[in-house]
């Protein structure tokens, strides 16, 4: 599920959910979701950082 993002990060995926962009990461037994951004903006590879 989700398009695959390579230029944003290993393993990063998207899916568009209304007027958002759900940035998405899979494990083994989760998904992990990394950012939800408003459509328009835009996103470079510095936005997909994750913290714990």
């Amino acid at each position: 599920m989700g398009r695959e993002r390579p230029e944003l990060g290993a393993g990063i995926r998207s899916r568009a959910f209304g007027n958002y962009i759900i940035y998405f990461r899979y494990g083994d037994t989760f998904m992990r979701v990394i950012r939800i951004i408003e459509a328009h903006r835009e996103v470079d590879p510095d936005h997909m950082i994750e913290r714990d």
